[in-house]
């Protein structure tokens, strides 16, 4: 009996260390991984905030970490869908947040103008970032950079139609400024893979 618990004691004290050897090794590189995605991140949003002054390298890296993908993302063209994703929910988001503030009647016939002409710039915005998804799935990144910044022109026109009046002020400056440079961030990683 003593050679039979010896047996099975050596066997459990066996198959306990690779059980940790497993353990240590998944442990190892999940967190390999994860700081190699990180460093990806990271890496991405230095360069972009080096060559686009409209970028911020910090808010680079918020928005991309915002969309848990990017922690999978293991090269600049799953970065890239992950970035365009994140502008499609900034363009959709916006939506009824104009429409919310065309609904609160605290605008005149002006701003209502430029709020409806909103709405319309960043559904067609939506319309540009799907298509630029479709040139990044092809890998026609030229084509991809024409899409991208077609979205991008829906914020600076937005924000800049207020302007044209005296004393009319965008009640979308935060927003506009945030797409703007979200979208500049896929622009960058789309001139990147070019």
């Amino acid at each position: 009996m003593s050679i039979m618990t010896m047996n099975t004691s050596a066997l459990f004290s066996a198959s306990s260390m690779k059980m940790i050897i497993v353990v240590v090794v998944a442990v190892f590189l999940t967190s390999s991984s994860c700081t190699a995605n990180a460093s990806l991140v990271q890496e991405t949003c230095t360069k972009i905030a080096k060559s686009d002054p409209n970028v911020n390298a910090n808010f680079c890296v918020a928005t991309l970490n915002s969309d848990p993908a990017s922690g999978k993302a293991t090269n600049l063209e799953q970065l890239g869908m992950v970035s365009l994703r994140i502008c499609m929910t900034k363009a959709t988001n916006l939506q009824p947040r104009i429409s919310g503030l065309l609904q609160q009647g605290t605008f005149d016939q002006y701003a209502r103008n430029c709020l409806n002409d909103c709405l319309k710039f960043y559904s067609d915005a939506k319309d540009s970032l799907q298509s630029a998804v479709g040139d990044f799935k092809v890998k026609d990144f030229r084509k991809a950079n024409l899409d991208i910044t077609a979205a991008m022109d829906s914020s600076s026109t937005c924000e800049d139609q207020f302007g044209e009046r005296s004393g009319a002020a965008s009640p979308l400056t935060k927003e506009n400024g945030d797409f703007f440079q979200t979208t500049a961030i896929s622009l960058s990683i789309s001139a990147m893979l070019r």
